[in-house]
């Protein structure tokens, strides 16, 4: 049996399908979480299948879309990034730039094949994927299709000479131990939730994490807020005791004649006999404040 020639991570769709599909989401659940189940159904998909799951990964490839939990209960909502451009803020242009070259294959290609002139052809493209990157050639075309549209779309056929911001695209995503990533692969999310980098390769190509003995390409993978499970919640912990407050329940309730039929109840803690006798001198100190003159009208009548 041939073997089957496994194409670089890129997304299944292109941006302008993306944010489509983001317009829809935001139609039907504003920016409100929602499982990605019923996502996927909006969408025209299969709950949970293959195509409805490569979907949300392009989303999330162009960082459309925010995700939180694990496995089928994850649930999907609209990125500040992908609301701002659908509300046409004023940084619409920047965003959608942003959003079209942040797919690591998508980034890669602009800057190696975009010139003043606009994008290489086709054919040009096609053979660099073929021979340098091992793509699927039943794959590259409607990759390079989907690359050059969403290219167009964001306006950077060949009108920049570097990427936003001046971002370097040489620099590679610095993924470091501790953070927590998902991995894409072949449009379609590798884990049910994020899993923590426990090692990088000395050269810094490949990622190790949790649950897994084999190192994953690291452009291939996405640093991603973690998802907060039970070990993973910070303790409970409990603020300080106000040592001047004292609570206690079992304190003697005395009724203290304030007036003329007036009774209120108050209640005192218990104490030692030192306590107590400090307690009386208090009293005696402050007697000049507290009592009044019966004789005087009372302001709180």
């Amino acid at each position: 049996m041939a073997k089957r020639t496994r194409s670089p991570n890129y997304p299944m769709i292109g941006l302008k399908e993306a944010l489509d599909r983001a317009k829809s989401l935001q139609t039907e659940y504003q920016r409100h979480f929602v499982p990605i189940g019923d996502a996927q159904k909006l969408w025209g998909y299969k709950e949970h299948g293959s195509a409805g799951n490569q979907c949300v990964a392009a989303l999330s490839a162009f960082d459309l879309l925010d995700t939180r939990g694990k496995g089928d209960g994850r649930e999907v909502k609209l990125s500040d990034a992908a609301f701002r451009i659908l509300l046409d803020a004023d940084d619409r242009k920047e965003l959608m730039q942003k959003a079209a070259l942040s797919p690591t294959l998508y980034k890669q290609l602009w800057e190696q094949f975009n010139t003043d002139e606009g994008l290489a052809p086709n054919p040009t493209i096609r053979r660099y994927l073929l021979i340098e990157r091992s793509f699927n050639e039943k794959a590259v075309d409607s990759c390079i299709d989907d690359f050059r549209n969403s290219m167009e779309f964001a306006g950077l056929d060949g009108t920049m000479s570097h990427a936003p911001n001046d971002i370097d695209d040489d620099v590679k995503q610095e993924i470091n131990i501790g953070d927590f990533v998902q991995w894409t692969s072949q449009g379609q999310m590798q884990f049910s939730s994020p899993r923590r980098v426990t090692g990088v390769s000395e050269c810094g190509n490949w990622a190790f994490v949790e649950e897994s003995d084999t190192g994953i390409p690291v452009d291939e993978l996405t640093i991603e807020r973690p998802t907060l499970v039970e070990k993973d919640k910070p303790p409970v912990q409990n603020p300080p005791v106000n040592p001047n407050f004292n609570n206690d329940p079992g304190g003697v309730p005395i009724s203290v004649l304030m007036g003329p039929g007036k009774v209120q109840v108050v209640n005192l803690p218990h104490m030692s006999s030192e306590a107590f006798a400090n307690f009386k001198q208090m009293l005696e100190v402050f007697e000049s404040a507290i009592v009044v003159d019966e004789t005087q009208p009372n302001d709180e009548n």
